[in-house]
């Protein structure tokens, strides 16, 4: 969701139902080679703020807030 994924920085959102736009983001995920590098780092850098350790210091900052 685009909540998630910022479209073309860490990843490609695509209708699912568009056959066509699924295989043209594919396309140029297999063919460019430098976009393909920049989406796979930056994605591993997203993916970190749903880690679990992530996670699990943003609720102790929200229940510190709540409880204080």
């Amino acid at each position: 969701t685009r909540e998630i994924v910022t479209v073309g920085i860490d990843g490609l959102l695509v209708d699912r139902h568009q056959p066509e736009a699924v295989a043209a983001a594919l396309e140029r995920v297999l063919v460019d080679e430098p976009f393909r590098a920049q989406l796979s780092s930056a994605a591993r850098g997203s993916a970190r703020r749903f880690a679990l350790p992530a996670v699990a210091a943003a609720y102790d900052r929200v229940f510190g807030a709540v409880l204080a």
